[in-house]
């Protein structure tokens, strides 16, 4: 995706605005998918450019002005695993992770978001070393700062199930407790190198809410709130 670069070559667009010529190149191959006959996914994709490129803006992250964006991208993207978008535009409640009746579909934004926060979770219990209340009060805190709304109860129970998931063999059949993606973006975090060393040595508290405090900042910007 498209990053701002002060040396990447753009283009001028008229009334003051230049164009990153990766984000026009993205943009074109959006259309082409779209015209293609792929208008969700290409949708999504444009969404991601815009937003991509308004990031690069230090005022546009500290008052997550991309928020309007990300939800109508998240909205489209829940749909496209199958909810009901008449479902996903108004404002939900709980901070946008209040369960919605009848169909659950997979890999949505809102089992993105549970994967992050326990995650988020695990550093402060695991590589920090904070006891599970206190973690949770400070994660509550720091997403609050962030703009993100928790509900403390399920951030918990989400790092229960899915690390239940995770422990289990072959040799341990049984339903997964927790949602496919949310165990996925989990692993996906805990799998980044600097994440591993965190949960292996536990002996860098600050280093792993600094690291906590990034994933709760980048749930802001994409809008996972």
């Amino acid at each position: 995706m498209t990053t701002l670069d002060a040396a990447q070559p753009r283009r001028w667009l008229g009334s003051g605005f230049w164009l990153p010529d990766g984000c026009l190149a993205e943009l074109r191959e959006a259309k082409a998918r779209f015209e293609a006959g792929q208008q969700r996914q290409a949708e999504i994709d444009a969404l991601d450019t815009v937003i991509n490129l308004l990031l690069g803006n230090i005022a546009v992250v500290n008052e997550v002005l991309t928020k309007m964006l990300a939800n109508v991208r998240n909205a489209l993207h829940d749909a496209a695993c199958g909810a009901n978008l008449a479902e996903l535009l108004p404002q939900p409640t709980n901070g946008g992770l209040a369960e919605r009746k009848g169909t659950k579909p997979s890999g949505t934004s809102a089992q993105r978001t549970q994967g992050m926060l326990a995650f988020a979770l695990e550093l402060l219990i695991v590589a920090a070393q904070i006891k599970t209340p206190h973690a949770v009060e400070w994660l509550v805190a720091e997403a609050l700062k962030a703009g993100v709304s928790i509900d403390p109860r399920r951030v918990v129970v989400w790092r229960k199930k899915i690390n239940s998931d995770l422990w289990r063999t072959p040799a341990r059949p049984g339903r997964l407790q927790a949602p496919v993606e949310a165990s996925k973006v989990f692993r996906q975090l805990a799998a980044v190198p600097q994440h591993a060393v965190l949960l292996q040595q536990r002996n860098r508290p600050d280093e792993a809410m600094r690291r906590a405090k990034g994933i709760l900042n980048a749930m802001a910007a994409a809008g996972r709130r």
